[in-house]
């Protein structure tokens, strides 16, 4: 208001009907405004006698000398100070009592009215006087046959002290007592007894942290089983807004507790294989005398040099891992202690883990056919393991007889290659070892080749090629078609997805001559907007063509 106080309009307007004078609703007290709001009318005030507001342009000027204005007249006394202690009532079917305490300066007068609105004419503040003990405290009861007031004020003045009126209004509230808060040892039960001071219109009461208690008449209750320990306190809170809070009375003693017994560890058995890692839920068979669980692994000692590693899985299993290579069977043995939800431990208890040596894969034979040209085989493909010691490679390869071709491999499949002329038919054979992914070898398989000479020429046809859209994104191919060529045939059908050139599949030639490649519901192989295929035959035939989307 800087700004105000120092223009040249000010430093304040009033009305020139003025001073207005006004009773305030809470204290009954007269005070002084510069205006009344509800008044358009001249002022004065502004210390260059400029009254008004005018404002001026190109085409003339428009004033005005007639305002609203609105202000309390600053009073500068503090205000009384006063704390309203306690607004309470009771009642029953001879009335109605309400109370009222409060705390203010001893030189203070309190009084009070019930409701918000001042009472009679003129309009005063007080409709009851609050006694004093000449110590700064007040008090005031009435009775009477009504129903109480939602609402008492208060209003606080001193002449003596120079103070203005001070008004505090409160909703009234009942009375809370707890008469019973009794906990009894013996059967864990809490039970709680309280009223209110309202015997007319019982309100409900709530035990903070357990409920609503149960009505019958004007006493309440509420009672709580199965609780472990009795507090220190109860509070019950009234729907009128009072509370009690009391000391709970304890009943009997409570139980002693029995000392603490060390959980059982017992011993456990598992049985793996060489390089083959087992998991053991050690505490599966232990147990706690008190219950104290869960129960926890610890102190887990180590097998012995060259027998392995135990390692914890979580706090309730551990991973044995035996050593690789052991062409023996041995035993593994380590130890460990259960611990209860206390943190008190067992005696140890001893794991022994039977390993036995890895046993060898079985190399299965198989018999194929070529039509004098080189032929890929997954010798591996019949072959097992087991332990499921995988994935196996194949190794130590023979050589067929000289002058039946050769053979070669990668590790996973071997590919025979014919002689370069093959004028008759024949047949070769050729060994190998499969090899588990722990070094174990199988005894030699034999695989038997069924050689005839080279088709003077292959006679080859697509009759078909589809790939038809489904829902969410996926795809069914069906690529057909016919050859000349029916042993040892394969057909190897690439096509054009959105991520480049993928192998579809690999179908073999029937013995009709007929060939098919169906792959359904696939949601890696997506076509292009407009798709290819290209088909080629172990006979090195090729063909490229258009694939029809549908």
């Amino acid at each position: 208001f800087q700004g105000a106080l120092g223009g040249a309009i000010g430093p304040w307007l009033k009305g020139v009907g003025g001073p207005y004078t006004e009773v305030n609703p809470d204290t009954g007290t007269t005070e002084t405004y510069i205006g009344d709001p509800n008044i358009t009318e001249a002022v004065t005030g502004s210390p260059f006698n400029t009254n008004f507001v005018r404002i001026e342009g190109p085409a003339g000027a428009i004033q005005t000398n007639t305002f609203t204005v609105s202000g309390k007249v600053l009073d500068p006394r503090a205000q009384t100070p006063v704390t309203l202690e306690r607004a309470t009532y009771s009642r029953n079917g001879s009335g109605t009592r309400v109370e009222v305490f409060a705390k203010a300066p001893s030189e203070a007068s309190l009084c009070m009215r019930n409701g918000l609105a001042l009472i009679g004419t003129p309009p005063s503040p007080c409709q009851f006087t609050l006694t004093s003990d000449n110590n700064g405290l007040f008090f005031s009861q009435q009775f009477n046959q009504s129903v109480p007031p939602e609402v008492v004020v208060v209003t606080a003045s001193n002449a003596v002290g120079g103070t203005q009126p001070t008004a505090l209004s409160s909703k009234l509230s009942d009375v809370v007592k707890v008469s019973t808060a009794r906990y009894d040892w013996a059967n864990k039960r809490l039970l709680i007894e309280a009223s209110s001071s309202d015997e007319v219109a019982v309100p409900d009461l709530l035990a903070q942290g357990y409920g609503r208690l149960s009505k019958s008449g004007t006493l309440q209750s509420i009672t709580v089983n199965d609780l472990a320990q009795p507090p220190a306190t109860v509070t019950v809170k009234s729907a009128r807004g009072g509370s009690d809070v009391e000391p709970v009375i304890v009943v009997g003693n409570a139980p002693v507790e029995a000392a603490n017994q060390p959980p059982l560890a017992q011993a456990d058995v598992g049985s793996t294989s060489v390089g083959v890692p087992i998991t053991l839920n050690l505490l599966l068979n232990d147990s706690d005398p008190d219950g104290n669980v869960p129960l926890t692994i610890s102190d887990l000692t180590q097998p012995g040099t060259g027998l392995g590693g135990v390692v914890m899985n979580g706090t309730t299993s551990v991973t044995y891992t035996p050593p690789t290579g052991a062409t023996q069977p041995l035993v593994a043995n380590f130890s460990y202690r259960a611990v209860d939800a206390k943190g008190l431990k067992s005696e140890p208890a001893t794991v022994t883990i039977n390993v036995a040596p890895n046993q060898a894969p079985t190399a299965n034979p198989e018999t194929v056919a070529t039509l004098g040209v080189p032929l890929t085989i997954n010798v591996l493909a019949n072959d097992t393991d087991p332990e499921g010691n995988v994935p196996l490679s194949v190794t130590n390869i023979t050589q067929p007889a000289t002058g039946r071709g050769t053979v070669s491999t990668d590790g996973t499949t071997v590919t025979y290659t014919p002689p370069a002329t093959v004028t008759t038919a024949f047949t070769t054979t050729f060994t190998y070892q499969a090899r588990d992914s722990l070094g174990g070898l199988s005894t030699p398989g034999t695989v038997t080749v069924n050689v005839s000479p080279r088709p003077a020429a292959e006679t080859f046809a697509v009759t078909a090629a589809t790939v038809t859209a489904r829902s969410n994104n996926r795809y069914n191919w069906d690529i057909s078609g016919t050859s000349s060529v029916t042993t040892g045939n394969t057909v190897t059908v690439r096509v054009t997805t959105t991520t480049g050139v993928q192998t579809l599949g690999t179908a073999t030639v029937a013995l009709t001559g007929r060939w098919r490649l169906a792959v359904s519901n696939s949601t890696t192989i997506i076509p292009t907007a407009a798709p290819t295929a290209t088909i080629t035959t172990s006979q090195g035939t090729t063909r490229t063509v258009n694939v029809v989307v549908q």
